[in-house]
């Protein structure tokens, strides 16, 4: 996954965070988080039209 914020790009390895987790610090699980609840509101609403 890419997460795109500001100018910055991050590759997150999305089964390697599932596995051995992340530091707080690094706001992985709320970026992880965030982008799920994106993509499953799109598909909402894409399927609502």
């Amino acid at each position: 996954m890419l997460i795109i914020e500001n100018n910055s790009v991050y590759e997150i390895d999305e089964e390697c965070i599932r596995k051995k987790g992340a530091p707080k610090e690094c706001h992985t699980a709320e970026k992880l988080q965030k982008r799920q609840r994106e993509l499953r509101e799109r598909e909402a609403h894409t399927n609502m039209i």
